[in-house]
Protein backbone atom coordinates (compact mmCIF):
# COMPACT_ATOMS: atom_id res chain seq x y z
CA UNK A 1 0.00 0.00 0.00
CA UNK A 2 1.21 3.68 -1.09
CA UNK A 3 0.33 5.65 1.18
CA UNK A 4 1.50 9.91 0.71
CA UNK A 5 0.73 12.27 3.33
CA UNK A 6 0.12 15.69 1.53
CA UNK A 7 0.67 19.62 2.13
CA UNK A 8 -2.57 20.24 3.61
CA UNK A 9 -1.35 18.38 6.72
CA UNK A 10 1.28 20.97 7.49
CA UNK A 11 -0.88 23.76 6.94
CA UNK A 12 -3.19 22.22 9.32
CA UNK A 13 -0.92 22.06 11.79
CA UNK A 14 0.46 25.43 12.16
CA UNK A 15 -2.82 26.21 13.93
CA UNK A 16 -4.49 22.83 15.03
CA UNK A 17 -3.76 20.16 17.19
CA UNK A 18 -4.68 16.84 15.76
CA UNK A 19 -7.93 14.63 17.48
CA UNK A 20 -6.90 11.01 19.18
CA UNK A 21 -8.48 9.36 16.38
CA UNK A 22 -6.23 10.98 13.91
CA UNK A 23 -3.27 10.76 15.63
CA UNK A 24 -4.38 7.00 15.65
CA UNK A 25 -4.01 6.65 11.54
CA UNK A 26 -0.35 8.01 12.07
CA UNK A 27 0.49 5.57 14.52
CA UNK A 28 -1.16 3.05 12.17
CA UNK A 29 1.31 4.41 9.22
CA UNK A 30 4.58 3.72 11.58
CA UNK A 31 3.39 0.28 12.46
CA UNK A 32 2.81 -0.85 9.42
CA UNK A 33 5.92 0.54 7.60
CA UNK A 34 7.94 -1.04 10.57
CA UNK A 35 6.15 -4.46 9.39
CA UNK A 36 6.63 -3.64 5.60
CA UNK A 37 2.69 -3.13 4.74
CA UNK A 38 3.13 0.11 3.45
CA UNK A 39 4.98 2.67 2.05
CA UNK A 40 4.58 6.33 3.39
CA UNK A 41 6.05 9.04 1.83
CA UNK A 42 5.16 13.06 2.24
CA UNK A 43 5.61 16.86 1.91
CA UNK A 44 8.57 17.95 3.69
CA UNK A 45 6.75 20.60 5.82
CA UNK A 46 3.98 17.85 6.49
CA UNK A 47 6.39 15.17 8.30
CA UNK A 48 8.57 18.20 9.70
CA UNK A 49 5.79 19.15 11.46
CA UNK A 50 4.39 15.86 12.36
CA UNK A 51 7.44 15.03 14.29
CA UNK A 52 8.41 18.00 15.82
CA UNK A 53 4.79 18.05 17.56
CA UNK A 54 5.71 14.84 18.85
CA UNK A 55 2.54 13.52 16.27
CA UNK A 56 4.83 10.98 14.54
CA UNK A 57 7.05 10.15 17.23
CA UNK A 58 8.21 7.31 14.69
CA UNK A 59 8.60 9.66 11.95
CA UNK A 60 12.39 8.30 11.64
CA UNK A 61 10.60 5.39 9.91
CA UNK A 62 9.29 7.37 7.27
CA UNK A 63 12.38 9.86 6.53
CA UNK A 64 11.92 13.56 5.52
CA UNK A 65 13.53 13.41 1.98
CA UNK A 66 11.02 11.95 0.65
CA UNK A 67 10.18 13.82 -2.80
CA UNK A 68 13.66 12.32 -4.35
CA UNK A 69 12.27 8.78 -4.80
CA UNK A 70 8.77 9.83 -5.24
CA UNK A 71 8.53 9.70 -9.45
CA UNK A 72 10.38 6.34 -9.03
CA UNK A 73 8.02 4.80 -6.83
CA UNK A 74 5.04 6.48 -8.85
CA UNK A 75 5.54 4.44 -12.19
CA UNK A 76 5.51 1.22 -10.04
CA UNK A 77 1.91 1.94 -8.54
CA UNK A 78 -2.00 2.30 -9.81
CA UNK A 79 -3.21 3.90 -6.56
CA UNK A 80 -1.42 6.43 -3.96
CA UNK A 81 -3.55 6.80 -0.98
CA UNK A 82 -3.51 10.59 -0.12
CA UNK A 83 -3.88 11.74 3.34
CA UNK A 84 -4.94 14.98 3.51
CA UNK A 85 -7.54 17.81 4.57
CA UNK A 86 -10.50 18.55 2.02
CA UNK A 87 -10.89 22.06 3.25
CA UNK A 88 -7.82 22.98 2.91
CA UNK A 89 -7.05 20.85 -0.60
CA UNK A 90 -5.68 22.65 -3.39
CA UNK A 91 -4.53 22.00 -7.30
CA UNK A 92 -1.14 21.65 -5.87
CA UNK A 93 -1.74 19.68 -2.93
CA UNK A 94 0.13 16.90 -4.20
CA UNK A 95 2.80 16.35 -6.74
CA UNK A 96 2.07 16.02 -10.34
CA UNK A 97 3.35 12.77 -11.24
CA UNK A 98 0.99 11.06 -8.83
CA UNK A 99 -1.99 13.24 -9.26
CA UNK A 100 -3.76 10.71 -11.75
CA UNK A 101 -3.54 7.84 -9.62
CA UNK A 102 -4.79 9.64 -6.38
CA UNK A 103 -7.37 8.37 -3.74
CA UNK A 104 -8.23 10.25 -0.75
CA UNK A 105 -8.10 9.70 3.09
CA UNK A 106 -9.42 13.03 3.97
CA UNK A 107 -8.72 13.91 8.40
CA UNK A 108 -11.83 15.96 8.06
CA UNK A 109 -13.79 13.25 8.35
CA UNK A 110 -13.26 9.56 10.26
CA UNK A 111 -12.61 6.76 8.69
CA UNK A 112 -13.41 3.80 10.76
CA UNK A 113 -10.82 1.37 8.17
CA UNK A 114 -7.89 3.47 9.50
CA UNK A 115 -8.48 3.53 13.14
CA UNK A 116 -7.05 0.11 14.09
CA UNK A 117 -3.91 -1.57 13.36
CA UNK A 118 -5.18 -4.93 12.05
CA UNK A 119 -8.26 -3.62 9.72
CA UNK A 120 -5.68 -0.90 8.72
CA UNK A 121 -3.53 -4.04 7.00
CA UNK A 122 -5.89 -6.61 6.04
CA UNK A 123 -7.21 -6.64 2.69
CA UNK A 124 -10.12 -8.12 1.92
CA UNK A 125 -9.10 -10.77 -1.65
CA UNK A 126 -12.97 -11.92 -2.84
CA UNK A 127 -12.79 -14.40 -5.08
CA UNK A 128 -15.58 -16.53 -6.51
CA UNK A 129 -14.24 -19.77 -4.49
CA UNK A 130 -11.37 -20.95 -2.38
CA UNK A 131 -10.15 -22.84 -4.50
CA UNK A 132 -9.42 -19.92 -6.86
CA UNK A 133 -7.99 -17.77 -3.99
CA UNK A 134 -5.57 -20.54 -3.16
CA UNK A 135 -4.21 -20.79 -7.05
CA UNK A 136 -4.16 -17.31 -7.11
CA UNK A 137 -1.43 -17.51 -4.00
CA UNK A 138 0.60 -20.24 -5.11
CA UNK A 139 1.22 -18.30 -8.75
CA UNK A 140 2.54 -14.92 -6.46
CA UNK A 141 4.66 -17.68 -4.70
CA UNK A 142 6.29 -19.12 -7.66
CA UNK A 143 6.76 -15.78 -9.66
CA UNK A 144 8.26 -14.28 -6.57
CA UNK A 145 10.37 -16.63 -6.32
CA UNK A 146 11.65 -16.95 -10.20
CA UNK A 147 12.11 -13.72 -10.33
CA UNK A 148 13.54 -13.03 -6.54
CA UNK A 149 11.62 -10.22 -5.54
CA UNK A 150 11.72 -8.58 -2.21
CA UNK A 151 8.55 -9.23 -1.02
CA UNK A 152 6.22 -9.58 2.27
CA UNK A 153 3.46 -11.76 3.24
CA UNK A 154 0.27 -9.67 2.21
CA UNK A 155 -2.44 -9.81 4.97
CA UNK A 156 -5.38 -10.83 3.18
CA UNK A 157 -8.92 -12.02 4.41
CA UNK A 158 -10.28 -14.43 1.91
CA UNK A 159 -13.60 -14.49 0.81
CA UNK A 160 -15.50 -16.56 -1.49
CA UNK A 161 -18.24 -14.88 -3.38
CA UNK A 162 -20.14 -18.29 -4.78
CA UNK A 163 -20.35 -17.76 -8.27
CA UNK A 164 -23.18 -14.73 -9.32
CA UNK A 165 -23.18 -13.88 -5.77
CA UNK A 166 -19.15 -12.85 -5.80
CA UNK A 167 -20.31 -9.13 -6.72
CA UNK A 168 -22.37 -9.10 -3.75
CA UNK A 169 -19.73 -10.03 -1.35
CA UNK A 170 -17.43 -7.43 -2.84
CA UNK A 171 -20.18 -5.10 -1.65
CA UNK A 172 -20.81 -6.15 1.61
CA UNK A 173 -17.05 -6.13 2.43
CA UNK A 174 -16.49 -2.59 1.02
CA UNK A 175 -19.55 -0.87 2.45
CA UNK A 176 -20.92 -3.13 5.27
CA UNK A 177 -17.63 -4.10 6.52
CA UNK A 178 -16.32 -1.09 5.68
CA UNK A 179 -12.73 -2.78 4.13
CA UNK A 180 -9.80 -2.31 1.67
CA UNK A 181 -11.23 -4.82 -0.51
CA UNK A 182 -9.51 -6.31 -4.14
CA UNK A 183 -11.87 -8.55 -6.04
CA UNK A 184 -10.71 -10.82 -8.90
CA UNK A 185 -12.89 -12.46 -11.31
CA UNK A 186 -12.34 -14.48 -14.52
CA UNK A 187 -13.88 -12.75 -18.02
CA UNK A 188 -15.73 -16.17 -18.71
CA UNK A 189 -15.15 -15.44 -22.23
CA UNK A 190 -15.36 -18.79 -24.32
CA UNK A 191 -13.26 -17.09 -26.93
CA UNK A 192 -10.82 -14.23 -27.66
CA UNK A 193 -13.05 -12.17 -29.48
CA UNK A 194 -16.76 -12.76 -27.36
CA UNK A 195 -17.70 -9.45 -26.41
CA UNK A 196 -19.84 -9.87 -23.93
CA UNK A 197 -18.42 -11.26 -19.93
CA UNK A 198 -19.94 -13.77 -18.54
CA UNK A 199 -22.67 -13.56 -15.51
CA UNK A 200 -20.54 -13.58 -12.44
CA UNK A 201 -18.11 -11.21 -13.79
CA UNK A 202 -20.79 -8.57 -15.55
CA UNK A 203 -22.40 -8.56 -11.82
CA UNK A 204 -19.18 -7.96 -10.61
CA UNK A 205 -19.18 -4.79 -12.69
CA UNK A 206 -22.14 -3.47 -12.13
CA UNK A 207 -21.25 -3.23 -8.19
CA UNK A 208 -18.00 -1.82 -8.73
CA UNK A 209 -19.56 1.04 -10.68
CA UNK A 210 -22.09 1.42 -8.29
CA UNK A 211 -19.36 1.93 -5.39
CA UNK A 212 -17.18 4.29 -7.51
CA UNK A 213 -20.70 6.43 -7.98
CA UNK A 214 -20.64 6.04 -4.04
CA UNK A 215 -17.50 7.52 -4.03
CA UNK A 216 -15.94 4.19 -2.39
CA UNK A 217 -13.51 3.67 -5.14
CA UNK A 218 -10.58 4.88 -3.17
CA UNK A 219 -11.12 1.40 -1.22
CA UNK A 220 -11.61 -1.13 -3.58
CA UNK A 221 -10.30 -2.50 -7.11
CA UNK A 222 -12.08 -5.38 -9.60
CA UNK A 223 -9.45 -6.77 -11.64
CA UNK A 224 -10.88 -9.12 -14.56
CA UNK A 225 -8.98 -11.76 -15.53
CA UNK A 226 -7.88 -11.78 -19.37
CA UNK A 227 -9.13 -15.45 -19.60
CA UNK A 228 -11.92 -18.16 -19.71
CA UNK A 229 -11.26 -19.33 -16.27
CA UNK A 230 -8.80 -19.56 -13.46
CA UNK A 231 -7.73 -22.67 -14.50
CA UNK A 232 -6.21 -21.26 -18.04
CA UNK A 233 -3.88 -19.42 -16.02
CA UNK A 234 -2.09 -22.99 -15.32
CA UNK A 235 1.07 -23.06 -16.94
CA UNK A 236 1.17 -25.54 -19.53
CA UNK A 237 4.67 -26.89 -18.32
CA UNK A 238 2.49 -28.16 -15.70
CA UNK A 239 -0.06 -29.50 -17.71
CA UNK A 240 2.57 -31.92 -19.40
CA UNK A 241 4.21 -32.60 -16.34
CA UNK A 242 0.95 -33.74 -14.41
CA UNK A 243 -0.12 -35.64 -17.85
CA UNK A 244 3.10 -38.14 -17.30
CA UNK A 245 0.79 -39.17 -13.78
CA UNK A 246 -1.90 -41.74 -14.51
CA UNK A 247 -3.31 -40.81 -10.91
CA UNK A 248 -3.94 -37.23 -13.11
CA UNK A 249 -6.08 -39.29 -15.44
CA UNK A 250 -5.34 -35.76 -17.95
CA UNK A 251 -6.78 -37.14 -21.49
CA UNK A 252 -3.46 -37.23 -24.11
CA UNK A 253 -5.03 -36.06 -26.92
CA UNK A 254 -6.37 -32.61 -25.01
CA UNK A 255 -2.38 -32.48 -23.91
CA UNK A 256 -1.16 -32.80 -27.08
CA UNK A 257 -3.89 -30.41 -28.96
CA UNK A 258 -2.42 -27.67 -25.90
CA UNK A 259 0.86 -28.36 -27.05
CA UNK A 260 -0.12 -28.11 -30.69
CA UNK A 261 -2.45 -25.23 -30.50
CA UNK A 262 1.11 -22.96 -28.66
CA UNK A 263 3.77 -24.57 -30.90
CA UNK A 264 2.13 -23.93 -34.55
CA UNK A 265 -0.39 -20.97 -33.85
CA UNK A 266 -1.26 -18.40 -31.97
CA UNK A 267 -0.98 -19.08 -28.06
CA UNK A 268 -3.84 -16.82 -26.90
CA UNK A 269 -6.30 -19.52 -27.73
CA UNK A 270 -5.07 -21.18 -24.54
CA UNK A 271 -6.52 -18.57 -22.13
CA UNK A 272 -9.95 -19.32 -23.61
CA UNK A 273 -10.14 -23.21 -23.93
CA UNK A 274 -12.53 -24.62 -21.64
CA UNK A 275 -9.93 -26.80 -19.58
CA UNK A 276 -13.34 -28.55 -17.40
CA UNK A 277 -15.62 -29.39 -20.70
CA UNK A 278 -13.03 -29.33 -23.57
CA UNK A 279 -14.77 -28.51 -27.06
CA UNK A 280 -17.51 -30.81 -26.64
CA UNK A 281 -20.39 -28.72 -25.47
CA UNK A 282 -20.21 -25.63 -27.44
CA UNK A 283 -23.74 -24.51 -28.73
CA UNK A 284 -23.27 -20.98 -29.87
CA UNK A 285 -22.11 -20.60 -33.77
CA UNK A 286 -19.57 -17.97 -33.70
CA UNK A 287 -17.57 -20.01 -31.10
CA UNK A 288 -17.62 -23.16 -32.70
CA UNK A 289 -16.34 -21.54 -35.91
CA UNK A 290 -13.73 -19.98 -33.94
CA UNK A 291 -12.49 -23.33 -32.16
CA UNK A 292 -12.91 -25.27 -35.20
CA UNK A 293 -10.32 -22.55 -37.24
CA UNK A 294 -7.88 -22.40 -33.75
CA UNK A 295 -7.80 -26.72 -33.86
CA UNK A 296 -7.30 -27.29 -37.60
CA UNK A 297 -4.52 -24.67 -37.55
CA UNK A 298 -2.84 -26.49 -35.11
CA UNK A 299 -3.67 -29.73 -36.06
CA UNK A 300 -2.88 -28.81 -40.04
CA UNK A 301 -6.10 -30.36 -40.75
CA UNK A 302 -9.76 -29.51 -42.29
CA UNK A 303 -12.53 -30.60 -40.34
CA UNK A 304 -15.75 -29.23 -38.83
CA UNK A 305 -17.51 -29.35 -35.60
CA UNK A 306 -14.06 -30.86 -34.04
CA UNK A 307 -14.69 -32.16 -30.18
CA UNK A 308 -12.24 -32.84 -27.36
CA UNK A 309 -13.28 -34.00 -24.05
CA UNK A 310 -11.86 -31.53 -21.13
CA UNK A 311 -10.26 -32.29 -17.78
CA UNK A 312 -13.13 -32.29 -15.78
CA UNK A 313 -14.22 -30.09 -12.85
CA UNK A 314 -11.51 -31.41 -10.12
CA UNK A 315 -8.48 -29.97 -12.76
CA UNK A 316 -7.94 -27.00 -10.08
CA UNK A 317 -7.61 -29.07 -7.15
CA UNK A 318 -5.37 -31.31 -8.52
CA UNK A 319 -2.78 -28.38 -9.75
CA UNK A 320 -3.28 -26.93 -6.08
CA UNK A 321 -2.40 -30.46 -4.55
CA UNK A 322 0.51 -30.85 -5.92
CA UNK A 323 1.76 -27.01 -6.32
CA UNK A 324 4.69 -27.74 -4.23
CA UNK A 325 6.21 -30.39 -6.72
CA UNK A 326 5.58 -28.44 -10.42
CA UNK A 327 5.41 -24.66 -9.58
CA UNK A 328 8.70 -24.51 -6.85
CA UNK A 329 10.58 -27.07 -9.46
CA UNK A 330 9.57 -26.46 -12.90
CA UNK A 331 11.75 -24.12 -14.74
CA UNK A 332 9.55 -23.08 -17.12
CA UNK A 333 6.27 -21.00 -16.31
Amino acid sequence: MFVYIDKTVGIYLQNNKLLQWQLDIFDNLAYGIRNGTCIVRGNRDSLMLLGRNSYLNRVNYIGISQEVDLLMLAEYVNRVFVIGFEVLAESDSVPQCIVNKVSYIYLDEKYKYLNDGCTFEACSLVCEDLNDIAFLKILCRSYIGKYHINSYEANFSCDQGGGERTGEVFRLKVVDENKFSLCIVDSDKKYEYQKEYGQTCRLACEVYEQLKVQGLHGKCELYILACHEIENMTPLSIVNEMAKEKKYKLEPQVVRLLNSIKEFGDPKPLLYFDIKNGTNKIKDEQCREYWDCVINNALKSNRKDISFPGFGNHFLQKVISNSGVYFLSTPKA
